[in-house]
């Protein structure tokens, strides 16, 4: 019976030691306190990739935004407006992970760490940072808010011409996220992306949302400002969003014509449709609008705030 009993707290011994070893194997690792010069915001960022929280200040995190999204290009009031909405975004997403030891992670508005952006920009890295910092720390610390709270400061690549609104997209009636024209987008040069379907491809699509018809017949369901909501194809329904991510097309906003043998899909913008489009506040700024005015137009009714 001793013998039994001291096998069993070896046992437990072990299991007692390993399974704490495991968990904080398998657990993000807690942040740094503080910058490396022990001053300043920084964010506690969960980086996916690493399984890992850092604490990053939050001028380099705004940097790794605008270094995974804008052009190296943008005029230096789009490059603004578009740092505003990272730090408005970045709090927005700090305000809403009470339950998590993170203020946000990289996956929520896209983050490249400095050897992403070497590796991106090449030998033009050294240059294109300057640009960036420097719009970076003119709108440092400013935000956009709504009755005194960051707004869910979403962008996007290119719209078709009009972003949507939230409710249509998101299901969230959001006041200041409403559909807004953004006429630069009718110039990008990444407006319009085509794809082709076999139309066997198609109808196998349709028969995994249930029993297809043999005709084609297609009918979309589409938001005012062109995002498809719903569709029926081969008699079949499904949502927008589940042909969007079936075929892989860069946004909600597409059109779909079909011949004997294969179907067009014909799709306007990239990205979720909603907020600044990158592309329209690059000509807003090309044209003398300033970052103010450029979030002014899509963003309603939101005052533009800097942090104390």
């Amino acid at each position: 019976m001793k013998a039994l009993y001291f096998t069993f707290f070896v046992i437990l011994f072990f299991v007692m030691l390993i399974v704490p070893f495991w968990a904080c194997q398998n657990a993000p690792q807690a942040a740094v306190a503080t910058n490396a010069d022990g001053t300043g915001e920084s964010f506690a960022v969960y980086i996916s990739s690493e399984n890992k929280i850092k604490n990053i200040p939050v001028n380099d995190y705004v940097l790794g935004v605008l270094g995974a999204h804008s052009d190296k290009n943008a005029p230096q009031e789009s490059l603004k407006a578009q740092a505003v909405c990272a730090y408005t975004l970045a709090l927005y997403y700090k305000d809403h992970t009470s339950d998590k030891n993170y203020d946000l992670e990289d996956i929520y508005d896209g983050y490249a760490d400095i050897i992403c952006q070497k590796e991106k920009w090449g030998d033009g890295y050294a240059a294109t940072v300057d640009r960036f910092k420097a719009a970076i720390n003119e709108v440092a610390g400013q935000w956009l808010s709504y009755h005194n709270a960051p707004i869910l400061a979403l962008c996007h690549a290119v719209s078709s011409g009009k972003t949507e609104n939230a409710k249509d997209i998101l299901g969230e009636d959001l006041p200041y996220l409403i559909s807004a024209e953004s006429t630069g987008d009718l110039y990008c040069p990444t407006l319009e992306s085509k794809k082709t379907v076999p139309l066997s491809d198609l109808k196998s699509l349709m028969d995994s949302f249930g029993k297809t018809a043999d005709t084609p017949d297609i009918k979309l369901d589409k938001t005012a400002a062109g995002a498809v909501k719903s569709v029926s194809i081969y008699g079949v329904g499904a949502k927008g969003e589940e042909i969007k991510n079936a075929l892989s097309l860069p946004s909600l906003c597409f059109s779909i014509s079909v011949n004997d043998k294969e179907a067009t899909v014909t799709t306007l913008g990239s990205g979720s449709l909603l907020g600044l489009s990158r592309c329209g506040a690059d000509y807003m700024a090309q044209k003398g609008a300033t970052y103010a005015e450029i979030l002014s137009n899509y963003y309603t009714d939101c005052a533009l705030v800097k942090k104390k």
